[in-house]
């Protein structure tokens, strides 16, 4: 064979092979995190009795549907008969399963409805977050709720309600809120798609420890947190 025909055959060969090569993009994005902005409350000295009777007012104002009374008559509460005890905020951190969630939802999904919903971690058995942590297995801590203190009045995770995202940031309508029926120590704070307290389904999204270090509750105490997620 010729030069000039081995020389050919040779072309056409790498051709051949850069026509059937699959080719990929990888495109990257930031994933959205949140900031929480948690604050406690606990009742004046003197006021435990009338705070105590008064969140129950309020939790069954809540049971009836009456939820914008019930938080105008809690902010009432706190501005005359409570006081502040702590606030701070802190970033969460982003699960395995939250971001495969995310992508598959936005990209693949179809009649998605979202529901979100905030639990908190307890201090019981703590050792640490991980990445790899989901609702059904998260063996480095435990929810603050019925099985483990501190338990809070709401018979299930309260719902997070977000307003219209807006600047590349979508922030909670109002404060998630949790008045303690007992004593006990909270870490952090966590974002999941089940309302069942203790509940092992669903999607754990995210969690986050309190920057200030763990927080010690009583029976009528209340602690708020907002919540606004950047990219």
């Amino acid at each position: 064979m010729s030069r000039f025909l081995l020389n050919a055959a040779k072309a056409l060969v790498r051709s051949a092979l850069v026509a059937v090569i699959p080719f990929a993009v990888r495109i990257g994005f930031p994933v959205p995190r949140a900031t929480f902005r948690a604050e406690h409350w606990r009742a004046k000295p003197g006021k435990e009795g009338f705070v105590a009777r008064t969140h129950a007012q309020i939790a069954a104002m809540r049971a009836r549907g009456r939820d914008g009374a019930a938080d105008l008559e809690l902010a009432w509460l706190k501005a005359n008969h409570m006081d502040l005890i702590w606030s701070g905020e802190q970033k969460n951190g982003v699960t395995t399963a939250g971001i495969n969630d995310l992508l598959d939802r936005y990209l693949a999904g179809s009649s998605y409805t979202a529901a979100w919903f905030l639990g908190l971690i307890s201090s019981v058995s703590y050792s640490a977050l991980a990445a790899g942590d989901t609702a059904a297995s998260h063996a480095g801590w435990t929810e603050a709720g019925a099985t483990n203190a501190p338990n809070y009045s709401s018979g299930t995770r309260p719902a997070i309600t977000f307003a219209a995202a807006s600047a590349g940031s979508k922030a909670s309508a109002s404060a998630v809120s949790f008045t303690f029926s007992g004593a006990g120590t909270v870490k952090g704070c966590f974002t999941i798609s089940n309302s069942t307290k203790d509940g092992t389904t669903g999607v754990l999204y995210s969690t986050a420890l309190f920057t200030g270090g763990d927080r010690v509750v009583a029976a009528s105490d209340v602690v708020n947190v907002s919540l606004t997620y950047t990219a």
